[in-house]
């Protein structure tokens, strides 16, 4: 293979620096699970939040809750498409509480205009 660096480089940051930053994305899930859960269509499956995933469910129509993705992609803000029942989002190095009260704001008004 050819210029191999370009795939090395990432790997080595990540396996060097980046368990560092572990306990600051954990932290930031922790906080935004606590942020979801005071929406009152959300329900944060608690027993999960041991990583940088906060995994939940949101209590709304089928239609709102197809449109949910583009609605919060209009703001810059990603969340995967519904999984077994369950929505995702993560924290990782670009990802701040800044970030989280953005991201769930938003989520709560989607939920109270729709």
């Amino acid at each position: 293979m050819r210029q191999t660096g370009f795939m090395a480089a990432p790997a080595l940051i990540a396996i060097r620096d980046m368990p560092k930053r572990l306990p600051e994305d954990h932290e930031n899930a922790h906080y935004m699970a606590e942020k979801l859960a005071q929406i009152e269509q959300v329900t944060v499956k608690s027993d999960r939040v041991d990583i940088n995933m906060v995994f939940f469910t949101i209590e709304r129509e089928k239609e709102l809750l197809d449109k949910l993705p583009d609605l919060l992609a209009e703001d810059k803000i990603l969340i995967n498409e519904l999984e077994d029942g369950e929505w995702r989002w993560v924290t990782h190095i670009d990802i701040d509480k800044a970030d989280i009260d953005k991201a769930v704001g938003k989520l709560g008004e989607v939920l109270k205009l729709s």
